[in-house]
């Protein structure tokens, strides 16, 4: 009799065991604040995810609020103990003041199916002399001017560096 009592025992342990396995999304931080930068300016961020369950876990989705925030996921199933970096990218063009951004993972844990991630800050206003690094990549220009010495002495763009033609044959 003790034996069936024993057996039914490990038997309900090993079963209750099996129920309470599941894989579990977790993340380091889910709120990043970047803090005050400037219109225009690309902000960066790493978020760490981690399968902190018994089971692999499945990320099927990432989702974006808006075309703005863009993300890249390197590797959608986790082994326990696993972990992966998603990192985000919110480009700040057209916006201004107190902004906040937000991320969806969707996952296979039971208890936390949609994860939200948030990027916020405070976007300000850049001064006249302020350049941002997608209008750089606009306003910058190499101006090579290929005439001979004499003529480039003579007149030139300001600006211009002389390259001779003769020179690059």
């Amino acid at each position: 009799m003790k034996k069936v009592v024993v057996l039914t025992l490990i038997a309900v342990v090993a079963l209750g065991a099996t129920l309470v396995a599941a894989p579990k999304i977790a993340v380091d931080n889910a709120v990043y604040d970047f803090g005050t930068v400037l219109e225009g300016v690309f902000v960066t961020h790493k978020f760490l995810l981690s399968n902190v369950g018994d089971e692999p876990l499945t990320i099927t989705s990432v989702r974006v609020a808006c075309g703005c925030t863009a993300t890249v996921l390197s590797k959608t199933n986790l082994e326990p103990g696993e972990s992966v970096e998603l990192e985000a990218s919110l480009d700040t063009s057209h916006y201004g003041g107190r902004i906040s951004k937000s991320i969806s993972v969707e996952s296979n844990d039971p208890e936390n199916a949609r994860l939200t991630l948030r990027l916020t800050g405070i976007v300000t206003q850049p001064e006249p002399y302020h350049i941002t690094i997608s209008d750089f990549n606009y306003l910058f220009y190499l101006l090579i001017d290929l005439r001979d010495n004499e003529t480039y002495a003579a007149s030139h763009l300001m600006g211009a560096i002389n390259i001779p033609l003769a020179e690059l044959k």
